[in-house]
């Protein structure tokens, strides 16, 4: 009997027992059925207030990085570097800035109307640390074709006439002794930005990768793991697109027919 009130009421505990579960229920509730691709202001939590643009991409992204925390890493200094790369409107970089306080964080993102919401949002909740860049991360700095689907999908497209500025990691790499946590969720770019700059991998210790296969293009996947590998980095992945039937359902719903968390790190 003990034994069926634990596996009946435990799980109910611990979602009171953890206050940011409690949280994104209720930003859930909320928002989570909002019409997408609208702003909704000064949402309140976990002591932040905020503007954001799209109800249910905003409400995954607080359980991403609140509740399962994602991105939390222990640094060797008290002082690391962050980069943010896909900033979108700033939840990931709400918290390094909170949780690594010493921290040199510099957030990128080249959607101009997120990125003005992602200004926004800084200058709402006060912190100083932080250097927030309107451009896409990319091969080159010569700019570059950007879709913007106004919440957190927009992607490069060598094909589409919307030109943003873009920045070449690694030219920013070569400047940095060192990068404690290098996050890289740029929709699809990751793996041409990735081989670019493989041969600066070394100075980077920590390493997010969220990786993106298109049906109509050849999967790269064994070469972004080969980069991670030649630098010295363990990884573990984490699917986050479940396919029933994958041996029947070939054709996915989507143009997107894999997409993976990497999570490097050195021992």
């Amino acid at each position: 009997m003990l034994r069926l009130i634990k596996d009946l009421f435990g799980p109910l505990y611990r979602c009171f027992k953890q206050a940011n579960l409690l949280t994104f229920y209720k930003l859930s509730f909320f928002y989570g059925n909002k019409p997408r691709y609208q702003i909704v202001e000064d949402i309140k939590f976990n002591g932040f207030q905020i503007d954001i643009v799209d109800g249910p991409s905003f409400v995954w992204q607080y359980k991403d990085i609140f509740v399962d925390n994602c991105y939390s890493f222990s640094p060797t200094s008290s002082m690391p570097v962050i980069y943010d790369c896909g900033a979108n409107i700033g939840l990931s970089t709400l918290f390094f800035a909170k949780y690594y306080s010493g921290a040199r964080i510099v957030a990128f993102e080249p959607d101009r109307n997120v990125f003005n919401v992602l200004k926004n949002n800084f200058i709402k909740n006060q912190f100083s640390n932080i250097s927030l860049v309107n451009k896409a991360l990319w091969i080159h700095s010569n700019g570059i074709g950007f879709f913007a689907d106004g919440a957190d999908g927009g992607f490069i497209s060598q094909h589409n006439e919307s030109l943003v500025e873009s920045v070449r990691l690694r030219d920013l790499l070569l400047l940095e002794e060192k990068i404690d946590f290098l996050k890289v969720d740029i929709e699809g770019a990751e793996t041409d930005v990735i081989l670019d700059c493989s041969d600066q991998l070394h100075k980077v210790d920590n390493i997010f990768i969220e990786y993106h296969s298109f049906r109509c293009e050849q999967q790269r996947l064994s070469k972004l793991l080969g980069a991670l590998e030649e630098r010295g980095f363990r990884y573990r992945l984490q699917s986050i697109s479940k396919i029933d039937k994958p041996f029947v359902n070939k054709n996915w719903r989507t143009s997107m027919d894999l997409q993976l968390n990497i999570y490097g790190y050195r021992l």
